[in-house]
């Protein structure tokens, strides 16, 4: 397993956090990457800090899939730093599985769980399904969104057209951060919450 000694950021790649972000806002790329601006935390988000972090404790110590599954683990990886020169990221893989029905993604989530899957949480997601791919030899089957709130969470299928998207996503992170380039502003429910609403009002 290849894995980093020092940060991500001396080999000249992106984290993976950045497609979760991108498809969140593109303009916060910017303002993370570019201008370096600090992100104005809420008391939500160090809890959900907090129980992502209790989330891959407990799911550590589990012999099924996942709480509502009856699939044995026979081998898993949990918290895998890793890099790709080839897919140009890196970051902290929660965990991979695998099970009689082969090797699965799994990614931590807090919050409630949404009606459908949130397009930032399956591509990042997915992302980490492709580093995993590439430092451990397998083929990722799926990917399954484990939530804080309850049992359901979301197993949605590593199709090609979700990774195609995924190195269209880092293509797009890569021209803002080369290029310094400031995505045009566009009105969003998730504004009114955002980090960084302080200097994007400004620019």
């Amino acid at each position: 397993m290849r894995a980093w000694s020092l940060s991500g950021e001396d080999f000249n790649l992106i984290p993976v956090t950045l497609v979760k972000e991108y498809h969140v806002c593109p303009r916060i790329v910017y303002f993370r990457e570019v201008v370096h601006a600090p992100e104005r935390t809420t008391e939500s988000m160090h809890q959900g800090r907090e129980i992502h972090e209790k989330i891959s404790n407990l799911e550590n110590r589990r012999t099924t899939l996942l709480a509502e599954r009856k699939q044995k683990v026979k081998r898993r990886w949990d918290s895998i730093k890793a890099y790709s020169f080839n897919i140009g990221v890196y970051g902290v893989i929660d965990c991979v599985i695998e099970t009689e029905t082969g090797f699965h993604l799994v990614e931590h989530k807090s919050g409630t769980v949404p009606k459908k899957p949130r397009p930032n949480h399956v591509y990042q997601a997915a992302a980490y399904a492709m580093l995993a791919e590439e430092i451990l030899g397998i083929i990722i089957r799926d990917i399954i969104l484990d939530y804080s709130s309850g049992k359901r969470g979301f197993t949605i299928p590593l199709t090609e057209e979700i990774r195609k998207h995924v190195h269209w996503t880092i293509s797009k992170v890569r021209k803002i951060v080369d290029e310094e380039w400031l995505p045009p502003f566009r009105l969003k429910r998730y504004c009114a919450v955002c980090g960084y609403r302080w200097i994007c009002m400004k620019c």
